[in-house]
């Protein structure tokens, strides 16, 4: 579950960003918090020109098989979403 400061301002978006999943090694389209459709466990990921691909769950994790889904995104395009929704 994410959690965000009492009063803090957010905008609810629909869009395919939310709904395609990704494995390990995958290239992030969207600067984000991720969450593994299999176990729970987020993370946080940045879309970026020379190297981001989303991670395999360390060791320590017992769940085996990361598949990740945007649940939070980031405006760092700083274009207020638009190349999120069209």
């Amino acid at each position: 579950m994410t959690g965000i400061f009492a009063g803090t301002k957010f905008k609810e978006l629909i869009g395919s960003a939310f709904t395609t999943t990704y494995s390990p090694s995958i290239t992030v389209e969207y600067s984000g918090i991720y969450k593994c459709i299999n176990c729970g466990r987020e993370i946080t990921s940045n879309m970026h020109p020379d190297d981001d691909t989303f991670p395999p769950h360390n060791k320590s994790i017992s769940c085996k098989d990361a598949k990740w889904k945007l649940h939070v995104i980031t405006d760092t395009m700083d274009d207020n979403f638009k190349s999120v929704i069209g």
